[in-house]
């Protein structure tokens, strides 16, 4: 057997990843149209979004010109704590199921209508504790 030790993704190379998936889906891309855009596969695009594969500089820079963004978004509050949590709820927004389709119908909304929206989500919802 061997003693080499696996190590779990870096936290940074996870965030990115699940950034990376929300951009793609948001952008309507399946992995294999990201993955032919880049010159990789759909299976390496999956690993890049779950962090077991770290993405490298140039990829990251093809990937951001394919969804027509910066660069620099993948690396937003990378460091604020504070703003984590946030982050966390934006990026599991955009990877769950129909959330594209209540983003694009919200965005549509009158501010009232948004904000019923809003109340009755809030309303339906498990609680956080």
């Amino acid at each position: 057997m061997s003693d080499v030790e696996i190590s779990a993704p870096d936290p940074v190379d996870v965030r990115i990843g699940k950034l990376l998936r929300a951009y793609r889906q948001f952008s309507d891309l399946t992995l294999d149209d990201l993955g032919k855009a880049i010159g990789v596969s759909a299976q390496q695009i999956q690993k890049y979004e779950r962090g077991a594969n770290r993405i490298s500089a140039s990829k990251l820079f093809e990937v951001a010109r394919v969804l027509e963004m910066s660069p620099a978004a993948f690396f937003e509050g990378v460091e604020e704590n504070e703003r984590q949590s946030l982050f966390d709820h934006f990026t599991e927004f955009f990877v769950a199921p129909y959330s594209t389709r209540l983003a694009s119908a919200f965005i549509r909304m009158n501010s009232h209508q948004q904000r019923a929206l809003s109340e009755l989500a809030e309303t339906i919802a498990p609680s956080d504790t």
